[in-house]
């Protein structure tokens, strides 16, 4: 089986990616840890949880745009196109709640669902990092 070598342009935007897909995983583990400080210690921490996914929520629009010049395979487009869509997500179950009150209940749900999706992120982006050949364009993580 012929094996590329990974151009130095590709190996810089993958470990780009994969720094912003750790940061991700750890702004996402803190916007939920101030979500609990705003239930469990005080209501007042609403705010930050408000504000702080304003300074998160572009990571994936950086991914999604590295993927692309970076030639990344296609389950790094994809799967920054659904934590993209899943924050926006996030957005619509928290100012929808309204006009529908129900859709409040699955805020959290999403945000695990969000959670779960960062981690699997950056767990292949670590492994792409990882490797030195182009060889795993489909990559398989369980």
């Amino acid at each position: 089986m012929d094996k590329k070598q990974v151009s130095k342009k590709e190996r810089v935007t993958r470990i780009l990616f994969s720094v912003l897909a750790i940061v991700l995983v750890a702004c996402v583990v803190l916007q939920i840890f101030i979500a609990g400080l705003a239930i469990f210690v005080n209501p007042e921490n609403w705010i930050n949880h408000r504000i702080f996914i304003h300074l998160f929520e572009l990571i994936p629009v950086l991914m999604l745009i590295l993927s692309f010049i970076g030639s990344l395979p296609r389950w790094a487009i994809a799967q920054s196109a659904v934590v993209l869509g899943l924050i926006f997500l996030m957005y619509f179950t928290a100012n929808a709640t309204a006009l529908w009150p129900w859709v409040a209940a699955v805020h959290p749900v999403i945000a695990m669902v969000l959670f779960w999706s960062s981690i699997q992120l950056a767990k292949r982006s670590f492994i792409l990092v990882t490797s030195s050949e182009d060889n795993n364009k489909e990559l398989k993580v369980g």
